[in-house]
């Protein structure tokens, strides 16, 4: 016959709790949920992180045109190199949150919460031209060619101050002829850009895509939030409970099937599992983006 504990799934340590079939499968579920949670927090982010090396490569690129004046073809076009493999890098990340996404919300959540959340990307789609721009750039830098048309090393003196100041950039751009020759470029998307004209620099359009994700991934947290914070209370109470009994338990607390014998019998719920402490460490690692192509960085 099998029974259904609260133990330390350790050689030597004794002392269980005896719980129902029922509060097993639970916790079971509960730790379930919390892993879920935290693979598209990892994926969320994994992109911010590659996001954070793009925009650290531009600073350091301007720093070195603003240092170094150097202006053979290997010092223009290996920082265009760099970050156009930066991009990718971005690009490919933010595809793999994107597709796993609806999987993730089909997982956690049913009926309308779920129809909504999966709704969030296409709304943010919508919305902005700088998000259409960039899943468009994705697949042509996926099939055709690097995003990166244009590169521009920018030194301006500005007068304006006294003493006047001299300003030193870098300007990754977009060429439309050139997504015009393109195939695999989105027509709808390349008349858009010829409507709007004007500077196709990349880096308002990436910040603005940014922030638009932003978005996306608020309304994961904010539907997943309940769910999340119910499994790890039920965690937390189950673990309580058999420290309660047996005094500095905490550690490898399971919840754990057994025979008449005390013997396992089947899968261990580790209910001090790293997710518990993982997933709270992800949702306050990085910011909710939401108002980011507004923010600057001043040094």
């Amino acid at each position: 016959m099998t029974r259904y504990v609260l133990c330390r799934y350790a050689i030597g340590q004794r002392g269980e709790i005896e719980i129902t079939e029922g509060e097993y499968e639970s916790l079971a579920a509960d730790i379930r949920t919390l892993v879920e949670v935290c693979d598209a927090e990892e994926k969320y982010n994994a992109f911010i992180d590659n996001y954070f090396e793009l925009e650290r490569g531009l600073l350091e690129e301007s720093l070195r045109a603003m240092v170094y004046l150097n202006h053979s073809a290997d010092d223009l076009l290996a920082p265009k190199n760099t970050i156009n493999r930066r991009i990718i890098n971005l690009l490919t990340s933010v595809k793999l949150y994107l597709d796993s996404y609806p999987q993730h919300a089909n997982r956690l959540l049913d009926g309308d919460a779920l129809e909504d959340l999966k709704q969030a990307p296409s709304k943010a789609y919508d919305s902005s031209l700088a998000y259409r721009v960039l899943e468009a750039l994705r697949n042509y830098s996926q099939h055709e060619g690097f995003p990166i048309h244009g590169w521009t090393v920018i030194h301006r003196r500005d007068d304006s101050v006294e003493p006047s100041v001299h300003w030193a950039s870098v300007n990754p751009s977009l060429d439309l002829e050139s997504l015009a020759r393109a195939g695999s470029f989105k027509k709808a998307i390349l008349n858009e850009l010829n409507a709007v004209g004007g500077s196709l620099e990349l880096k308002p359009f990436i910040r603005e895509y940014i922030e638009q994700l932003g978005t996306v991934h608020l309304a994961f947290r904010t539907a997943t939030k309940t769910i999340a914070a119910e499994a790890l209370k039920r965690l937390k109470t189950a673990v309580d409970r058999f420290v309660a009994t047996y005094a500095g338990s905490s550690i490898s607390v399971v919840a754990l099937p057994v025979d008449d014998r005390g013997l396992k019998v089947g899968e261990p719920v580790y209910l001090t599992a790293t997710v518990v402490e993982y997933l709270p460490h992800l949702q306050a690692r990085v910011a909710l983006l939401t108002n980011f192509s507004r923010r600057r960085v001043q040094y």
